[in-house]
């Protein structure tokens, strides 16, 4: 078999290759530059010097993948500028580009937490002058960083999304006081307007604490069920305590969507009771959807608490799925899931909670409405009977019809009205009968 000898390149000679040849693969020809687009601003350039090689008729080439190198297409970085005979010396740009946007605003943050809330609401003006609307939308992005209202609320804007960058490293603060039932808090939904990835505190004593509301009745044009939503959202009050605090409200009129979002309600204090002092995860008059959240209502010296109440009109819906509510030692009344008489409700894969140390009452869903079912789903109430009170832990209080099916029932049931409970068992795994209790 004869022998073939393949000549190998020169370094500059491959290092030229392998340039035109990552040339060819990103922009399909050798060494060429586009125009910057317009959505995308350049930065300061570097000029790269280099070599490339000359060709002469009927000189050698090569043919590689169907493409023909000649000595002209080989291109060798040379700084100093010192190209051979045989070679003809070439200059260009090394530019770098870093996107701009036209319905993007970013909010940079700095070590003073009152100056970037001013920033926040000066832009969110900006841009309501520029009246947002569904072929005019904008997303508002928080650095990481605290962005203090310094008493004042934030109003989101229809069509105007909010975006920290993490829960645990964007917050958004103030101090807000309101009335009962609530009509304002430190963050204002609208129709349209989703808010995500971040923290919303209301901190300081305050007599009716609300720290997310909403209460529009202008659905913005939009068709989605639920066209404001919070995700990947924490909303903690952080309270001293005096009569009513909420981590969420909603009005008659909306629809709002909770998904992937931690709402913990506490207040601390003495184990002595603060009268009236009522604690509500979410307080709920409109459309709701609670997704894969958890809800926490806990005190530790208040009257009441309420992971979720939902008293709404006739025909709108509540849906509970895959979430944890918790309500924990009201000193008079604890219910995870407290439902008016004409919620619609379906509450589905969610374990439900409460616990008292000196209550009357601890429920873990209390029933007024005809139209709510319970399935695949953990209800449990425990606790009680400290300081001689006599507490009454039920996992089930239904006044009306009550459907639950595949759930664990850890509690007693008090029923009045009509209640059908289908391939559901208590703590210990036992099957329940057809009114949830033991068979």
């Amino acid at each position: 078999m004869k022998r073939v000898t393949v000549p190998v390149p020169s370094a500059p000679v491959l290092i030229g290759l392998v340039f035109a040849l990552l040339s060819a693969l990103f922009t399909g020809s050798f060494i060429s530059w586009a125009a910057t687009p317009a959505n995308v601003q350049a930065v300061p350039s570097t000029v790269i010097t280099g070599c490339v090689g000359s060709s002469t008729p009927g000189g050698s080439s090569l043919n590689l993948a169907g493409r023909t190198i000649t000595a002209s297409t080989l291109v060798r970085i040379d700084p100093s500028g010192t190209c051979a005979a045989n070679e003809n010396a070439v200059t260009w740009n090394n530019q770098v580009t870093s996107p701009t946007f036209s319905q993007t605003v970013v909010i940079t943050s700095s070590a003073d937490q009152f100056d970037n809330g001013n920033r926040l609401l000066a832009a969110m003006t900006t841009i309501s002058n520029s009246v947002p609307a569904i072929a005019n939308a904008y997303l508002v992005k928080l650095e990481p960083g605290n962005y203090d209202l310094n008493g004042r609320a934030l109003n989101m804007l229809t069509h105007v999304d909010l975006e920290g960058s993490g829960q645990d490293v964007t917050y958004l603060s103030s101090t807000i006081d309101s009335n009962s039932p609530p009509t304002t808090g430190v963050l204002n939904l609208a129709a349209g307007s989703e808010v995500r990835n971040l923290t919303v505190l209301n901190y300081g004593e305050s007599n009716y604490g609300t720290t997310i509301y909403a209460n529009y009745s202008n659905q913005g044009g939009l068709t989605s069920l639920y066209p404001s939503a919070l995700i990947n959202v924490t909303v903690v009050p952080i309270i001293g305590g005096t009569l009513e605090s909420r981590g969420l409200y909603t009005g008659p009129t909306t629809s709002v969507l909770v998904q992937d979002s931690f709402i913990d309600v506490e207040n601390g204090g003495s184990d002595f009771p603060t009268s009236n002092l009522i604690l509500f995860g979410i307080d709920s008059q409109g459309t709701l959807k609670v997704t894969n959240s958890t809800v926490v209502a806990r005190t530790q010296a208040g009257y009441k608490t309420y992971g979720i109440r939902a008293n709404t009109a006739s025909g709108v819906s509540t849906i509970i799925q895959q979430t944890t509510i918790d309500t924990e030692r009201g000193w008079w009344t604890n219910r995870a899931v407290d439902i008016g008489s004409s919620t619609t409700i379906t509450i589905q894969n969610s374990t439900l909670t409460t616990y008292g140390i000196k209550t009357s009452e601890n429920t873990a869903v209390y029933n007024s409405s005809p139209y709510t079912v319970i399935q695949n789903s953990n209800l449990k109430a425990t606790g009680g009977d400290q300081y001689d009170q006599n507490s009454i832990n039920n996992a089930l209080v239904n006044l009306a019809t009550l459907k639950v099916a595949t759930s664990q029932v850890n509690g007693g049931v008090s029923n009045t009205g009509t209640l059908k409970c289908v391939g559901s068992y208590n703590a210990n795994f036992d099957v329940l009968g057809t009114d949830c209790t033991n068979a």
